[in-house]
């Protein structure tokens, strides 16, 4: 099955933040760590914000401030704002910890 260039760099992002959540032991990544490692996420970009956010938004869903219209029906990312920081949580992350709660 071949991805679209979109879900590859949905994918790229997880997989970034999947392998900085296990190396940091932190359950999020913040949005600094994500802009300064954009190059490696997206490839070579002349905007790196918007690249990103293009790639974030269509998957994530805002906790606080609570989003008016959530865009994300299905979404892959939670975002969360600590402090002055905007930090990013995996959604499967959040499964997982339910889960193991559940037992």
């Amino acid at each position: 099955m071949c991805l679209s260039q979109s879900d590859e760099r949905t994918e790229k992002l997880l997989k970034f933040m999947r392998e900085e959540i296990r190396s940091t032991k932190l359950p999020w990544v913040s949005w600094s760590k994500l802009l300064k490692n954009t190059n490696l996420i997206l490839g070579e970009t002349r905007m790196p914000i918007a690249g990103l956010w293009n790639v974030l938004e269509p998957i994530t869903f805002t906790l606080a401030p609570k989003e008016k219209k959530p865009k994300a029906k299905n979404p892959r990312v939670y975002e969360y704002k600590m402090g002055h920081a905007w930090v990013y949580i995996p959604a499967k992350m959040i499964e997982l910890y339910a889960e193991s709660k559940e037992l």
